[in-house]
C-alpha cells in the first residue's frame, strides 16, 4: 500500500491508536459463480448473493467466519456469516487478518462503502476500498462498551414489551373478576 499522506488524515487520534489503509488489514476475495439452479434447498451451507442469503449449497467456499461485501448491484452492502458458506461472484468475502470479527464488521459499516459504487449498476473497485484511510482504535475496549450498550438496548426493549403487556393483563384480570359469579352473602 502507498504510504498515508498527511493530507489524508482527517483528524487527530489518541496515542494508542494507529492510522492505516484498509488493504493493510483485510483481503477482499472474489466469490465464485453459482447459479440459483445449482443451489439445493436442503443443503447445509448458505450461499450469499448481492441481497444476502440467496440459497443453500452442499459445499462451502470458505469454512471461516466471513464478512461479505457487495461488489456489483448492491455494492457496499454488508453481511456476515459465522459458519462455512459460499459467496457468489457478485460479492467479495473477507477473512480478517488482525481485527476482531465483530469489530471489523462495525468498522466496515462506518466506511459507507455504498457511496463508492460507480456506474449505472454500481460496482466497487477493490483498489479504491483498499486505499481507504482508517483509524484503528483499541478494539477490545470499544467492543466491550458496544456489547454493554447493546445489552442495555436489549434490556430496554424487553422492559418496553413488558410495560405494553401489563395493562392488557390487568384488564383481563379485572374482566375475569367482574364476570365471575359473586359469592352469596
Amino acid at each position: 500500500m502507498p504510504p498515508i499522506k498527511t493530507e489524508e488524515i482527517p483528524f487527530d487520534i489518541p496515542e494508542n491508536w494507529a492510522w492505516c489503509k484498509l488493504g493493510e488489514i483485510v483481503t477482499m476475495i472474489y466469490g465464485y459463480s453459482l447459479t440459483r439452479s445449482q443451489t439445493k434447498p436442503n443443503a447445509p451451507y448458505p450461499v450469499f448473493g448481492s441481497t444476502g442469503i440467496v440459497g443453500y449449497y452442499d459445499t462451502f467456499l470458505t469454512d471461516k467466519r466471513t464478512i461479505i461485501v457487495g461488489r456489483k448491484g448492491s455494492s457496499g452492502a454488508l453481511n456476515r456469516c459465522k459458519s462455512p458458506s459460499w459467496t457468489t461472484d457478485v460479492e467479495y468475502y473477507i477473512e480478517g487478518k488482525y481485527l476482531n470479527f465483530d469489530f471489523l464488521f462495525y468498522l466496515l459499516k462506518t466506511l459507507n462503502l455504498e457511496s463508492l459504487g460507480k456506474g449505472i449498476k454500481p460496482r466497487l473497485n477493490r483498489t479504491q476500498e483498499y486505499n481507504l484511510v482508517i483509524a484503528l482504535p483499541e478494539q477490545h475496549r470499544i467492543l466491550a462498551k458496544l456489547e454493554q450498550l447493546m445489552q442495555l438496548c436489549d434490556d430496554l426493549e424487553q422492559s418496553i414489551r413488558q410495560s405494553k403487556e401489563q395493562p392488557n393483563m390487568l384488564l383481563q384480570a379485572a374482566l375475569r373478576e367482574a364476570l365471575q359469579p359473586g359469592e352469596g352473602v
